[in-house]
C-alpha cells in the first residue's frame, strides 16, 4: 500500500505543470499580448469564474506584483459563500448576459473566463455576450474536461466556443487525481494549483510584453514592504472609480 500520497499528489501536479510549460507557452504569450494591447489602450483586464473558480478572480486582483487594472467579477450568485446553491446559479440559463450588460465591459477590454469543463450556461453567456461587443476574450479550461462532458448550454456550445485564446490547465477530467484503496472516487483536485500558476504566468508575460514595447504598465506592491504604501496610493486613486472593489 502506498502511503506517501504526498509524493504522489506533488509528482503529479509536477507532471501537469511540465505538460503546461511544453503545450500552452505558446498560448500564454498569445494570451499576453492581447492583454498588452488592452492596457496600451488605457482598458481594463476584467476575469470571471463561478464557485471555487472564482478565486482566480481574487488571485488576479489587487496583488503583490500584479497588474493593476484587473476587474475582478465576484458575482455574489456564485461566491462559494453562498454554499452549494452555486452549482445551480451557474447552470441557469441568460444571468449570464445580465452579468455583462452591469460590468461594464466596452470593446477596448479583455475577458478572461476560468472555467474548468466550460460547459455551463453563465460564462457561456457571458462569453457570447462579450464577444457580440467585441470584447477579447481569452479562457482557461480543460482539454480533457471538454471533451469529456456535453455542454449545458441550450445552443451546445462551450466557452471556449467564443474566446480569441484557449489555454488547457491540462488537469484531469473529474479534476482529482489520487486513487486510495477503497475509495471509490479519486481525491485532490489539481486545478487550482495549475490555473493559478498559468495566471501568475500570464501575468508576469504581459508586464515584460509592454515593457518591451516601450510602456511599463502599474502593478502593485506589497503592502507590507515599508514603500509599498506609497507606491499603491497612486494606483488607487487613478482607478478607484473604475474598478469598484478599489
Amino acid at each position: 500500500m502506498n502511503l506517501n500520497k504526498t509524493k504522489e499528489y506533488l509528482n503529479i501536479v509536477n507532471q501537469q505543470l511540465s505538460k503546461i510549460e511544453e503545450s500552452e507557452s505558446k498560448n500564454i504569450e498569445d494570451a499576453a499580448n492581447v492583454i498588452s494591447d488592452t492596457l496600451e489602450k488605457d482598458g481594463l483586464i476584467y476575469i470571471f469564474g463561478t464557485g471555487h473558480s472564482q478565486m482566480f478572480s481574487l488571485e488576479m486582483f489587487y496583488r503583490a506584483g500584479g497588474l493593476v487594472p484587473v476587474h475582478p467579477m465576484l458575482e455574489a450568485s456564485v461566491a462559494m459563500y453562498t454554499g452549494t446553491k452555486t452549482s445551480e446559479y451557474e447552470r441557469v440559463p441568460d444571468i449570464g448576459k445580465v452579468i455583462f450588460k452591469k460590468s461594464g465591459m466596452t470593446s477596448k477590454d479583455t475577458l478572461i473566463i476560468v472555467s474548468h469543463s466550460g460547459r455551463n450556461p453563465m460564462p457561456v453567456d457571458l462569453a457570447e455576450s462579450a464577444k457580440a461587443a467585441g470584447v477579447s476574450i481569452i479562457t482557461i479550461a480543460s482539454g480533457a474536461f471538454m471533451a469529456g462532458v456535453s455542454s449545458r448550454h441550450p445552443s451546445g456550445k462551450f466557452v471556449k466556443d467564443f474566446a480569441d485564446v484557449i489555454i488547457d490547465n491540462h488537469c484531469d477530467l473529474g479534476d482529482a487525481v489520487i486513487d486510495i484503496e477503497g475509495m471509490s472516487t479519486k481525491v485532490a483536485g489539481t486545478s487550482s494549483i495549475l490555473s493559478i500558476a498559468i495566471i501568475e504566468s500570464i501575468v508576469a508575460t504581459t508586464i515584460n510584453i509592454c515593457v518591451n514595447r516601450g510602456f511599463t504598465p502599474p502593478v502593485w506592491m506589497s503592502g507590507n514592504l515599508d514603500n509599498g504604501d506609497a507606491h499603491n496610493e497612486q494606483h488607487y486613486l487613478q482607478y478607484r472609480n473604475r474598478i469598484p472593489y478599489l
